[in-house]
């Protein structure tokens, strides 16, 4: 009696929670503004008429999915009630009709943002003589009519209700509580009208209950602001899609759909930033970048000398297969893209999207996979000395949603993403977010917030992309029935990138002055030894570029087949805005009598201990001598004019004795090895302020025979 009692009255208070949840999106067909589609195998017809969704199914063995395009933010995590009045009409041997949720949908064939298939999901269908439960996919539980006292028939208006609380399931058909039962596990956010058999089904509403969460919006994202139309110049009377911009901002790269000029159904087309801030007019990049198949370009190294590109190519520049690839600037044009490895890749859907960090050595994608949850996850590679990339590792639950992620994009300072999602809630059906890493790991991150509603519109907003400098942000935008076009907006401190430097110049001969072809290596000096990202010099000029993002200590130098590099290092760590600098990079041909600079040796003032920040200078030339043990080389100390003669001619000698010291326990020979200190005897400059003093305090090596 007593556990009578309890039952009664936890089933009261469940239904009287399931009154109490607000309605959180409801759709009573006055016209088809969801977008619901009906083209599948088994549907004869579908239409939107008199606030009627009308499926007519001819199949007896096929059950048909019927989605919305524009589906709805929910959570079938959290308690929710889905309600649906569907109506059998004129049936033939057999009719079937339910609900199902909790799936996800795989892409198949359609070019827009529809499914074709819902794997694993939950569900209810209703024939007329039973009720069949499903979980996780599987049609295990079949309820007779008789057995839940159920007398009405399938030819006739049906109101099925879906009640979740604390992990159970509770259903009703018109009112009469059938069943209740454990949720299967949840695979993603979607729900859908399944129907099938032989006949018709209208569904006169369809709704779902429950507490939404608020939008999870930044302090001061951008308000009272107006988002621009970049104009005819980059758009077109077709779609723009997936903008990628240089880190200095001058030129964009972006995807022109179905145009009549494309080689291809997907182009690459670019742009040039005028001297008045305007875009010039878009050009067809041309082969081997586009050709038939589906082209896009991930993203552009910060030099303007390397594209990663979707997709891989034969070695004729035809369509291969899905992947990636990248390509080279020559001084011919781009090179025929090659494709990066990587291990054990695969996706189940049709779309991926990718994004590759400032430094080149992390590359994010989405992808559906089988521990994705929902539509596309977030996973990250990490590249391999031999240049591939590792296994995709799955980015973590709080930027992996229920729903489906896309476009992301990783800012300059390596920090940032921008992406874009429909499984959290926001104000359209696809919303721009954003969010910061936390570690190395890649799969820590700040929770996202949403870029706000003069970016997010009730639309599709997308493929956000934002220069260095951080002021503006691009991205597309659409509505339903419209083409997509690229906008740029202003940004707020909140939501643009980390502040960095942009250094660019010229990789130089020394002696001739003229552009050598190089290749710019950086790193952080508080963890020697790491490589942290990699450049490419224009061949017809020797120009680079590279970003630094600020909170760090860098060194970056040029390498070249026959040349010596001199390394170069800028201090981030009181960086406040976004900065550019220019600074050459210099080569030394390697020859007996040249005398080189070790710029980045760091000691304290006054002392010859060698801080560890200097052992990747040392480091280079400990390999230098390895692979040249023709040459012995002076090494010889230098000082400015402060303190005594007798003070800075020891200081001098007892630092160039330091490098020696360090040369030795690597392993090279004391006969090739000579320390020498000149105090302040030679100075480059004259020593008339602090700068001049900066010059002269050095540490140089002579090659000898």
């Amino acid at each position: 009696m007593r556990a009578v009692y309890w039952t009664a009255l936890a089933v009261g208070i469940l239904e009287v929670f399931a009154q109490t949840l607000p309605v959180s999106w409801r759709d009573d067909f006055i016209d088809n503004a969801n977008r619901w589609k009906w083209e599948h195998e088994g549907i004869e017809r579908g239409t939107v008429q008199n606030g009627i969704l009308v499926l007519q199914v001819d199949h007896p063995r096929k059950l048909a999915v019927v989605a919305p395009c524009n589906h709805p933010y929910v959570d079938f995590t959290t308690d929710y009630e889905i309600e649906v009045l569907m109506t059998g009409v004129g049936a033939g041997k057999t009719l079937w009709y339910g609900i199902a949720w909790g799936g996800r949908y795989v892409r198949k064939h359609g070019s827009d943002k529809c499914y074709d298939e819902m794997r694993y999901p939950n569900g209810i269908l209703f024939d007329g003589r039973a009720l069949y439960v499903s979980t996780n996919g599987s049609w295990g539980d079949r309820i007779e009519r008789t057995d839940a006292g159920l007398r009405l028939p399938v030819l006739a208006a049906n109101q099925l209700r879906i009640s979740h609380q604390a992990g159970r399931v509770t259903l009703y058909l018109n009112g009469h509580r059938v069943t209740s039962f454990r949720q299967g596990l949840i695979w993603g956010m979607r729900f859908a009208i399944l129907v099938g058999g032989e006949g018709m089904v209208g569904v006169d509403y369809i709704l779902i209950r429950q507490h939404l969460p608020p939008i999870n919006l930044p302090v001061d994202y951008p308000r009272n602001v107006q988002r621009e139309n970049l104009g005819s110049n980059v758009n077109s009377a077709y779609s723009e899609l997936n903008p990628v911009i240089r880190a200095d901002g001058r030129v964009m790269y972006f995807v022109r759909d179905e145009h009549p000029d494309n080689v291809g159904g997907q182009d690459v087309w670019y742009c040039v930033r005028q001297a008045d801030g305007s875009w010039g007019p878009a050009q067809n990049i041309g082969y081997p970048i586009n050709n038939e198949g589906a082209n896009g370009v991930i993203s552009v190294a910060p030099d303007g000398n390397q594209l990663l590109l979707n997709n891989t190519y034969n070695p004729d520049g035809s369509p291969k297969g899905p992947g990636i690839s990248r390509s080279y600037r020559t001084r011919w044009g781009w090179s025929v893209p090659e494709e990066v490895p990587i291990e054990n890749f695969y996706n189940n859907d049709r779309y991926i999207e990718e994004a590759l960090d400032p430094t080149g050595n992390v590359l994010i994608m989405t992808l559906q996979r089988e521990d994705t949850r929902g539509e596309r996850d977030f996973y990250v590679c990490f590249k391999r000395p031999d240049g591939s990339f590792s296994e995709p590792q799955w980015c973590g639950p709080t930027i992996c949603t229920w729903g489906d992620e896309t476009s992301p994009f990783i800012a300059a300072d390596g920090v940032t993403l921008y992406f874009a999602t429909d499984g959290l809630r926001g104000y359209g059906g696809t919303d721009i977010w954003m969010t910061r890493r936390l570690d190395e790991s890649w799969t820590r991150w700040s929770p996202p917030v949403n870029l706000g509603p003069a970016i997010n519109t009730e639309g599709f907003d997308a493929y956000f992309t934002v220069p260095g400098k951080g002021d503006y942000a691009y991205f597309v935008s659409s509505t339903p029935g419209r083409w997509a076009d690229i906008y740029r907006i202003r940004l707020t401190p909140s939501v643009a990138p980390i502040a960095l430097v942009i250094v660019s110049g010229r990789v130089v001969d020394r002696r001739t002055r003229q552009p050598v072809a190089a290749r710019i290596y950086y790193e952080r000096l508080t963890t020697p030894g790491t490589v942290v990202g990699e450049a490419w010099t224009d061949p017809s000029d020797g120009s680079y570029s590279i970003a630094l993002p600020k909170g760090d200590i860098y060194s970056f130098h040029a390498e070249a087949e026959g040349y010596y590099p001199i390394s170069e290092h800028l201090d981030t760590r009181e960086l406040e805005t976004y900065a550019e600098l220019e600074r050459d990079l210099v080569l030394v041909p390697i020859r007996a009598g040249e005398t080189i600079r070790l710029n980045n040796l760091f000691f304290d003032y006054g002392k010859a201990e060698l801080r560890p920040e200097s052992y990747p200078e040392l480091e280079r030339l400990v390999q230098f001598l390895e692979r040249n043990p023709r040459y012995r080389v002076e090494i010889a100390g230098h000082t400015d004019d402060i303190g005594s003669d007798e003070f800075n001619l020891e200081l001098s000698r007892k630092r160039a004795e330091a490098v020696v010291k360090y040369l030795l326990e690597r392993g090279i020979s004391r006969a090739r090895l000579r320390a020498v200190g000149y105090g302040e005897s030679r100075p480059l400059v004259p020593n008339i302020s602090e700068e001049n003093r900066a010059m002269n305090r050095r540490v140089e090596f002579k090659l000898l025979e």
